[in-house]
């Protein structure tokens, strides 16, 4: 009995307001026609519904859901028993993924120890994982005499913002290192980006 794919996962993002449904193949390789029973869900949240293609052959195994509250993951196994002795129960894993609207990678701008023994040219990528496109605007340092720059690679979708440190900086005590940039995304309307300096040890 083939059963394809063997997991069904569902990415939604805050925007996200309606069910999405994901369909497994149910196959039958056997000489004996198979009969199974109705779908059983471990968790609420996932709904399995079965729809006969051909009878005793070929099933569609549709399994529903809606975005899982907050950001955590929610997990469930939709379970078939059918009466072939060599698979007498089909599982199939389900997961709901809560993805950021915004994704920034990496976090924070990890510079080597100070100051800078060469140039060093730092690269932070941001991803808009929404329906509506995400509209990047504005990007400031707040230290002065660094360049940045901002470049959309895919449109309302992916960004690449690059900063170039020249050889000898350091970044000053008790300041606040960080890159700012506008949203047009409500739920993030500024995206900070703070720097991080290694201090050369004393010797």
């Amino acid at each position: 009995v083939e059963v394809t794919p063997a997991t069904a996962i569902f990415q939604f993002t805050s925007e996200t307001k309606n069910r999405e449904a994901r369909t497994v193949r149910i196959l039958n390789h056997e000489t004996e026609p198979l009969s199974i029973e109705a779908a059983q869900s471990t968790n609420p949240a996932f709904l399995g519904e079965l729809r006969n293609l051909k009878p005793g052959q070929e099933w569609e195994l549709i399994i529903s859901t809606g975005p899982p509250a907050g950001t955590a993951t929610v997990s469930g196994v939709i379970s078939v028993k059918t009466s072939s002795p060599a698979m007498p129960l089909i599982n199939v894993q389900a997961l709901a993924v809560m993805r950021p609207a915004v994704v920034v990678s990496p976090a924070q701008i990890g510079l080597p120890e100070a100051p800078l023994s060469a140039a060093v040219t730092s690269t932070v990528t941001i991803m808009g994982t929404a329906p509506t496109p995400l509209v990047l605007s504005e990007p400031r340092l707040s230290l002065a005499g660094i360049d940045v720059q901002l470049r959309e690679l895919q449109p309302g979708r992916l960004f690449s913002l690059s900063m170039a440190f020249p050889a000898g900086f350091a970044l000053p005590s008790n300041a606040i290192a960080e890159v700012t940039l506008k949203s047009n995304h409500p739920q993030h309307p500024v995206i900070r980006i703070p720097i991080a300096q290694v201090d050369r040890p004393v010797r």
